[in-house]
Parts: C-alpha cells; structure tokens; sequence
C-alpha cells in the first residue's frame, strides 16, 4: 500500500473536506496521513488528523517559512489550501516548497476567481455566456426602478380600496 502525506493548512472546522480524502484513499488503498496546521490548536478537524501543527498567521512574515519546514521535515507529499487569502500567498511561493506539490492555480487565476467581474469575463472569453455584468451605479438604477414599480402598484392597489 503506497503512503501519501498531505497537510492541510487552516484547517477549522473543514473536516467534512478531511473525511472525504480519507474515505477516498481507502477506496483507493492508499495508506493516508494527514497533517493539519492551524493557528489554533482548538480547530475541530484537527482531531481528524494524523499529526497537527500550530502556525503562525498567512500575514507573518514566517508563514511560508513554518509551512516549508513542516514540509520538508515531515516528508510531505502535497500541500492543499483551505482559505481562499492563503492562495496568492501560497501561489507566489511554490518554489519554496522543494518536492512538496503544492495544489493551487497560478497567480493569474486566482486573481480572476477572486473578482466577480473578472470570472464572468474570463468564462465570456471561453464562450460561455453566464449574464450580464452590472456595474454598481446599473445595479443601484434597477433596484430604484423595482422599488418605484412596486411603490406605484401598491399606490394602485392602495386607491382601489377607498
């Protein structure tokens, strides 16, 4: 049975997320250990790990540097995010990770999933029409435009009584 080790950063209370690879490992025969880190050593799923390691914060200038060394000391396999603000983080610094995968999109990806209007541009350019993009001040006029519609039949329905 071959082992792989992932770790799994802010882990919280992700651990629907951890049983569903531990149940895809078994179904798969893998031999699975999962790590967890969190800023907190009270998250819920880290009960659902294997090993557990307590880091600092994506925002410390030492975060890349704790993950790396939990990495390469524990033989780690590949690397899976759980908070969306550790993606341009992490994105940014894979290199440091040596032989560890670490599983997230490129820079330019993330900033595109991470703007609205950006991700319907981006799938526009695919071909795939998912609606119309509205800026704030078309958003603001059509909200007016339903609470003006709304008022003049309640006004209607208001003079129909008397």
């Amino acid at each position: 049975m071959d082992e792989l080790r992932i770790l799994f950063t802010g882990v919280g209370r992700r651990i629907e997320l951890l049983q569903a690879f531990r149940q895809a490992a078994l179904s798969l025969n893998v031999n699975l250990k999962i790590y967890g880190a969190d800023m907190t050593e009270t998250a819920p799923a880290l009960a659902y790990c294997d090993y557990t390691c307590r880091v600092c914060g994506m925002k410390d200038k030492n975060y890349i540097a704790e993950l790396s060394a939990i990495c390469t000391e524990n033989h780690i396999d590949m690397l899976i995010p759980t908070i969306d603000t550790d993606l341009f983080v992490l994105s940014g610094n894979t290199h440091v990770f040596g032989n560890t995968k670490v599983l997230i999109s490129k820079p330019d990806k993330i900033s595109i999933c991470r703007d609205k209007n950006s991700t319907v541009e981006f799938f526009e350019s695919c071909g795939m029409s998912i609606g119309v993009k509205k800026t704030k001040g078309q958003l603001i006029r059509a909200v007016n435009r339903i609470q003006g519609k709304e008022l003049c039949e309640t006004m209607k329905l208001a003079q129909r009584k008397f």
